[in-house]
This record gives structure tokens, C-alpha cells and sequence, in this order.
């Protein structure tokens, strides 16, 4: 009876045990999932980081005696594991070798490839390593929310761009604004403010802008100011609730009658 009653003991504890190596193992896995993946660095110098550590860099292989380019992943071990190989030119056949990680959603990696004034907008997929090219343009620029990505040149002084919209479930680029001059993704709001000139008088005079807003389908359009006379405008800015203009290179007078949020550019 007495052995009986050990041995009882012995698996108790043996369960409890084994409860308690299994509740610290879900514990620490519950704590690593909790990292978000994130990107760090900056230009073509970026890593995709995962539970703290940089798992996933872009590099140059040779293959045949042709250089392409790599997406790999670092081990536990700190070998390198190649997750994928492409190779992206432009249409005269030159080689692209600027690669800058932008965004990492739902197992798809989002990046930029750029060289001089031409850029493309592309994803990898980390399981199957499949290249999806998106979008090809001029210095782009990008916002994300939720499952859109606007897309947009950087653009010149007074020169008109379209902004585009990148639907992430649907795989599918849509232009929503054409001719903007200056653009602002208002990712809290998931809207997007931008001008168009309504008046050139000059190009080295005051001109007269007027300000929209849309949803990121271009769609619910509002006039947010009817007239804003001025010889650029550099640059929005969120003050509290209400959106400002900037102008940097010259004073600027805006007029205030039928502006919605708009205060006086200083």
C-alpha cells in the first residue's frame, strides 16, 4: 500500500511538473509573439526585424556570372537562407541596385527599388519568395493604412502628379487623383488633402490654389479652400484638429472666406 502511494506521489508531481514547464513555454512563445515586425534603417540599408533581432536583408549574389539580386534570412544558427532571387532592370536593360523595405503585411514584404528618377513599387512573398512588381514611376512616395497603399511621384515645383491607390487584398492599382501639385496622406483620418492650381498667372508670380479632400478611393471630393493665393505651398501640416499651409518661399496671403480648416500661412 505504502509503494502504491509513492507512486501516486511521483506522478502528481510529474504532472505538475509538466504542467509547469508547459504554462512557462506558452508564456515565453505568447512573449515572442508579441513582437511586431518591423523595419529599421533607412535608403537601400533596411532589415526587416522580427522579435527584436534583423532576420531579413536584401543582397547582390552572382549567378552564372550575371548579379541578382537576394531577399534572405538569417538562422538561429546565423547561416543565411535565401528566401528569393530576382533580377530588376529598366526597360535600356540597366540595372536597378537601390532596395528600400517599406512595409510588412499578412507574410508579404513591400519595397521600392529605385535608381536616379525611376522607382518600382514591388512585394515578396517570405514563404514562396514569389516577386510581385506593382507599380513603376518617378521618385515615389508611400503611406499605408490599413489594406491601401497610396502611391504618388515626389514630384516638382509646380508640376501636376497623380496619386494612386494600391488595394492590397485585391492586388490592383487604381488612379484616384490626377493633377495634384501638393499631397497629404492623412493615414488617422484615411483621407487624402492636395491642391490644384485654378489660376497660373505666372511662373515666377503669386498663384491661386484650391484645396480638395478625398477618401483613399478618390471619392466623397470636399473643398476644404476655394482660393489660396500664393507662390507655393511646401508643404501640410497637422495642428491639432485643423490642417495648415505652409508657404516657405514667400509671403503668402490666404484668403480665409470659404476655407475649411485652413488657417493664415505665415
Amino acid at each position: 500500500m505504502k509503494l502504491r502511494s509513492y507512486k501516486n506521489y511521483i506522478f502528481i508531481f510529474m504532472g505538475a511538473f509538466l504542467l509547469l514547464i508547459s504554462a512557462f513555454t506558452m508564456k515565453v512563445e505568447a512573449k515572442e509573439n508579441s513582437y511586431k515586425p518591423e523595419i529599421q534603417g533607412s535608403d537601400e540599408n533596411t532589415c526587416l526585424v522580427f522579435k527584436g533581432k534583423c532576420t531579413y536583408k536584401f543582397g547582390l549574389k552572382k549567378y552564372n556570372g550575371k548579379i541578382k539580386h537576394i531577399l534572405y534570412k538569417k538562422t538561429n544558427s546565423g547561416k543565411k537562407k535565401i528566401v528569393a532571387k530576382f533580377n530588376l532592370r529598366y526597360e535600356d536593360n540597366n540595372f536597378i541596385s537601390a532596395l528600400s523595405m517599406k512595409y510588412y503585411k499578412k507574410g508579404n514584404l513591400y519595397f521600392i527599388a529605385s535608381e536616379t528618377e525611376d522607382t518600382e513599387f514591388c512585394s515578396i512573398n517570405l514563404k514562396t519568395g514569389k516577386l510581385n512588381q506593382i507599380f513603376a514611376g518617378g521618385l515615389l512616395q508611400t503611406d499605408i493604412c490599413d489594406n491601401y497603399i497610396i502611391l504618388y511621384d515626389e514630384g516638382m515645383d509646380l508640376m501636376p502628379r497623380s496619386i494612386y491607390m494600391y488595394d492590397i487584398k485585391k492586388d490592383w492599382v487604381t488612379e484616384i487623383i490626377h493633377s495634384a501639385v501638393d499631397v497629404h496622406v492623412d493615414t488617422k483620418n484615411k483621407k487624402i488633402i492636395y491642391t490644384q492650381i485654378i489660376d497660373r498667372e505666372s511662373m515666377e508670380m503669386n498663384m491661386k490654389y484650391r484645396v480638395y479632400q478625398v477618401d483613399f478611393h478618390g471619392k466623397n471630393k470636399k473643398i476644404l479652400c476655394k482660393n489660396v493665393t500664393a507662390m507655393y505651398i511646401n508643404e501640410f501640416e497637422e495642428m491639432e484638429s485643423n490642417m495648415s499651409i505652409l508657404s516657405m518661399r514667400n509671403r503668402t496671403r490666404a484668403l480665409r472666406k470659404n476655407c475649411i480648416g485652413i488657417r493664415r500661412a505665415r
